[in-house]
């Protein structure tokens, strides 16, 4: 054996300690890294193990977090969690201020029905509005603007019924159940000899059911068109007018506007 070998000093199972300098330099590396450089393994110059370092980043990440949600003990019946009926009345009276409004069929994009609603609701002050995949949600400042926009009923953006009510728990399955709603329509042209109620009945039963009229209409104030409530499917395909005969060569043709 070559006797130069053979005459270095066996390695140390405690190798000697690294100058501070260094220590330094290696505690900002990942411990697998500062051992890739030295060879030495990171217990043995003073750096957090892979598990610490975990532990550190953990504690640290805690510390900056404050916890606002509370843990709960959920109780199940059957494979199904069953829910608290305090934390149910919790959320319904966190939402029962708010009105929703959705679509039957096509919805439409929530920018462009934001757009619409603000500008046919900007005398009911501010509100709110947000949306999920099915139900548009407004929070009004005042209550007299939220009885106005639900008394208001179902209107037309872009074309399609958007049916407004207030929010209740059921809100959302009854949604999918509805298969008629009362909208109001503005009849334009009706001739003065169907201005009475079987005659208005007559005209609104173009559209669907005929319902009611509103209180300008039956007192006969405002008379360049009759305001009607009537029931109508919502798949149907609503007429734009319609042409009627009083007498031989005698027609009219009567308007209708869905608002």
């Amino acid at each position: 054996m070559d006797s130069s070998i053979s005459s270095f000093p066996p390695l140390s199972s405690h190798p000697t300690p690294l100058p501070q300098q260094m220590l330094h330099h290696l505690s900002h590396l990942s411990p697998r890294f500062a051992t890739f450089l030295t060879g030495i393994p990171p217990d043995c110059f003073g750096l957090p193990t892979a598990s610490s370092w975990s532990s550190l980043f953990l504690q640290n990440r805690a510390s900056a977090l404050k916890k606002t949600l509370k843990h709960f003990t959920l109780q199940e019946v059957n494979g199904v969690t069953q829910v608290p009926m305090d934390l149910i009345m919790q959320e319904c009276n966190e939402w029962s201020d708010y009105v929703v409004g959705f679509f039957i069929e096509q919805r439409l994009s929530f920018p462009y029905v934001k757009n619409v609603l603000q500008q046919r609701w900007k005398d009911k002050g501010s509100f709110e509005i947000i949306a999920d995949k099915d139900l548009f949600y407004f929070k009004f400042s005042s209550n007299e603007a939220r009885q106005a926009v639900l008394e208001e009923g179902p209107i037309f953006i872009g074309g399609h019924c958007f049916i407004i009510s207030s929010w209740t728990r059921g809100v959302e399955k009854q949604r999918a159940m509805v298969t008629t709603i009362l909208v109001w329509v503005k009849c334009h042209n009706v001739p003065k000899e169907l201005w009475t109620d079987d005659g208005l009945g007559f005209v609104a039963s173009k559209v669907g059911i005929p319902f009611r009229h509103d209180e300008a209409t039956k007192q006969k104030k405002r008379i360049d068109y009759a305001r009607l409530c009537i029931e109508v499917n919502v798949s149907a395909n609503l007429p734009d007018s319609f042409t009627v005969e009083l007498a031989l060569g005698d027609e009219r043709i009567i308007s209708f506007e869905y608002h």
